[in-house]
């Protein structure tokens, strides 16, 4: 038989904390002020200073003060799924957010489907399934855009092509407008 310990074998797996999950957010206070505050010693102090950032940690959470402070590429897991699903809930048509969620994401359960089809079968415009993908893009892809999107310097290329010109001329004023005026205010208010 061998003489190491068992917790040294390749074979040993790693075993969670099972009291994680057991703190409450005032234990969690208390013990990070304990910490970082080492000279109280007063344990009375502690627990009023721990009860202090408790409630501003609580304001913070309950008033959503801290949603544009947490840098939403580097969360994982249930937090990411939580910051998709709040944009589902907050988008004014959650089925085109959650659309364009499956298709930005690429998680697939809508099997490959495109920005012009995600518009076509929620009845909007192209422009609007857009608006939502690229918010998206920058938002949870640093930019990058999902497969079936066009490529930043595609667009960024058709953009500098459209710069300056439109479909309509500049707006000119009718030439007959004050010849109009005079003549139809005459008429108004005899």
């Amino acid at each position: 038989m061998s003489e190491r310990d068992a917790a040294e074998f390749i074979e040993a797996s790693y075993t969670p904390d099972v009291a994680v999950g057991c703190d409450s957010l005032g234990d969690h206070i208390t013990e990070l002020v304990t910490e970082a505050c080492p000279k109280i010693t007063d344990a009375k102090q502690v627990k009023k200073l721990g009860r202090v950032v408790k409630t501003v940690v609580s304001r913070l959470l309950d008033e959503g003060r801290l949603g544009p402070l947490v840098d939403v590429q580097k969360l994982q897991g249930r937090e990411l799924l939580a910051a998709l699903i709040d944009e589902i809930i907050i988008a004014p048509e959650p089925r085109l957010m959650a659309r364009c969620i499956d298709f930005v994401m690429e998680l697939g359960v809508q099997c490959g489907i495109s920005e012009t089809k995600i518009a076509q079968l929620e009845g909007v415009t192209r422009a609007s399934a857009s608006r939502y993908c690229v918010h998206l893009k920058k938002t949870y892809r640093k930019g990058l855009p999902a497969a079936g999107m066009k490529p930043n310097k595609a667009v960024e290329s058709y953009r500098n092509g459209r710069t300056g010109k439109s479909s309509r001329p500049p707006r000119a004023e009718w030439p007959f407008a004050k010849t109009f005026a005079q003549h139809y205010e005459r008429t108004v208010l005899s």
